[in-house]
């Protein structure tokens, strides 16, 4: 017999463990070489695309000054101008100050076309006088200004000019003036905002990081972006020595060092105004997400055998948590929580019991919901053939009433009384919902009192309480005041013939709102009022005189429950003392 070469069997876990690192060690090679591969495209694509944003924000902050210098030299030959700068001793009062006025609009005007601009003035000598767009009125003239703006200004070289730590764009006239020693008729200076060319260029910055230099003149300040110190601020100076002297110098990225942290720096230079823009980066804020890819795949393969028996765990998870799911969800139906599980996002056997035991729990849900509607729908078909036996026995006599009203032409009367039956049928025939707030309830209950009023006016007095706010937005049903306070004229009031009382009132006690109708009537007797509770403890009343006190009670259970309802006792007027219990809202949470 042949003896068979015995090959060690591999365990299902040690066969996942090599599987996974053979998938894994081609991805780890191909992750090295792509990151050096993007490192060197990175480069070149900071390079490109700092350079094109020094040129796009180059182009832009020439735009904004040559608005300015547009502005400016159209201004320079304002009919105004010249005529207040030449023949202001002889002009009319009135004329010279319509003249100032247009010249003050107009400085408005320049002053709002730029955000750059914080004040347009222009400065004339014969005038005595400096006119300014910050200044309410004209102010007097300014000759340190006048002078000094002369001296500093050289359009030959630069437009801009810095007098007294402010930055300027000035124009005289005439042009000439400069030349032959006689001084301008007058001088406009346009002060630009240094704050503003500080913020605009906060926004040239890359993403918030590094900085931007505006350079206008050598021998002034620079304005940067961020607030650097004085050490960087040379660092920056020395870098930018002899880089600025050559306008049509091309673009480049150059490492700039400041301190400690080296920098990509790009400028660029306008042939236009001679001032250089400078935009720098700090080298770790570009290249650190490389650096950090780098990190990351290192730790990536550190973290390869964890993940090595995650997977591992994953496989016993596959079959363990689906099972003790199933398990734990017959166990949740077994104590009446009918939930669904979650559906298993592959096909196969545990999707099919998932499946099948949610088909399981649905059905069960519409079983029970059908038999809960069933049961809903006898409940709400009671209480509305309760309500339907509510009826309003007195339609007669109001319609009486109103005839003899009508008859005497007591309009008045008749405006308020049928003001008060209307509101009191509108209420009536309103059935789009079960429920009503207690204040329609008892505005409603206030308005058959005042029908009534009209009758027993003479016989019949009504003591109606205001209803506390607190009581005013709860909800109880439609229609169980009113047949109490007919129940008591109909059976105990009309029977007097003078000094008849009801008094209707509001309490809480015992974490329920109690209304309260009583009268004095002179015909309760013990056995009347045990009579009547024992009405409220019958099944079917129907076809005796109180159905209506009966249906009010029935209505209120089955709303409440055996804590709401109606409750009869002898009052201290002598006669009937109903009240109406409705258990409020937050003492039924509280309970439960």
């Amino acid at each position: 017999m042949r003896a068979r070469l015995k090959v060690p069997s591999l365990s299902l876990y040690v066969r996942l463990v090599l599987t996974f690192l053979l998938v894994l060690l081609p991805l780890y090679v191909l992750t090295i070489t792509m990151s050096e591969i993007n490192s060197n495209v990175v480069k070149d694509e900071v390079v490109k695309s700092m350079t094109s944003r020094v040129q796009l924000y180059l182009d832009v902050l020439e735009e904004d000054f040559d608005r300015i210098l547009s502005f400016q030299q159209e201004f320079v030959n304002n009919e105004d101008l010249l005529q207040l700068s030449t023949a202001a001793n002889i002009m009319p009062d009135f004329d010279k100050s319509q003249a100032i006025l247009r010249l003050q609009s107009r400085l408005y005007l320049i002053k709002d076309s730029s955000r750059f601009i914080d004040n347009v003035s222009v400065y004339i000598p014969l005038l005595d006088r400096t006119i300014s767009s910050n200044a309410k009125y004209v102010e007097q003239f300014d000759r340190e200004a006048y002078e000094g703006l002369i001296l500093e200004s050289n359009r030959y070289v630069s437009p801009f000019v810095d007098w007294q730590n402010r930055l300027y764009i000035s124009d005289f006239y005439p042009v000439t003036a400069s030349l032959d020693d006689r001084p301008p008729l007058f001088v406009v200076g346009i002060e630009l905002s240094r704050d503003a060319i500080r913020q605009a260029l906060q926004k040239f910055t890359i993403d918030g990081k590094g900085g931007a230099v505006l350079i206008y003149d050598k021998e002034a300040d620079l304005l940067f972006a961020n607030r650097e110190s004085d050490a960087r601020k040379a660092m920056i100076n020395a870098f930018l020595v002899d880089r600025t002297n050559d306008p049509d110098q091309p673009v480049s990225l150059e490492s700039l060092t400041i301190g400690k942290e080296s920098n990509f720096a790009v400028f660029d230079t306008s042939s236009q105004f001679g001032f250089t823009l400078m935009m720098y980066v700090e080298e770790r804020h570009i290249l650190g997400p490389l650096r950090t890819f780098r990190l990351g795949y290192w730790l990536l393969s550190g973290l390869s055998i964890l993940i090595v028996v995650f997977f591992s765990y994953r496989i016993f998870r596959m079959i363990h948590q689906p099972l003790t799911t199933l398990v734990h969800s017959f166990r949740r139906v077994e104590d009446g929580d009918l939930g669904m599980i979650k559906q298993h996002h592959f096909k196969h056997e545990f999707r099919y019991l998932s499946d099948h035991f949610n088909s399981m729990v649905k059905r069960l849900n519409v079983l029970i919901y059908e038999v809960y509607e069933e049961r809903y729908r006898a409940r709400l078909s009671e209480l509305r053939h309760l309500q339907s036996q509510i009826n309003p026995h007195f339609l007669y006599n109001s319609f009486f009433l109103l005839y003899r009203m009508a008859k005497l032409q007591d309009f008045d009367v008749i405006t308020r009384f049928t003001k008060y039956l209307g509101e009191y049928y509108q209420f009536l025939t309103r059935s789009n919902t079960n429920e009503v707030t207690m204040l329609a309830e008892i505005n409603h209950a206030r308005a058959y009192t005042e029908i009534q009023n009209f009758r027993f006016h003479d016989r019949i007095q009504v003591e109606f309480a205001e209803l506390p706010a607190a009581l005013a937005a709860i909800s109880v049903p439609r229609l169980i005041v009113q047949p109490i306070i007919e129940n008591a004229y109909v059976h105990s009031l009309e029977r007097k013939e003078a000094d008849g009382l009801l008094r209707i009132a509001f309490t809480v006690k015992e974490g329920c709102a109690v209304i309260t109708v009583e009268d004095n009537g002179d015909h309760l007797s013990a056995a009347k009022l045990a009579e009547m509770n024992a009405l409220l403890r019958s099944i079917d009343p129907e076809g005796t005189e109180s159905a209506g006190i009966f249906n009010v009670h029935r209505r209120l259970q089955i709303e409440f429950g055996a804590k709401g309802g109606l409750r009869f006792a002898a009052g201290p007027l002598g006669g009937l003392r109903a009240d109406i219990v409705i258990p409020l809202a937050n003492e039924e949470e509280e309970a439960g």
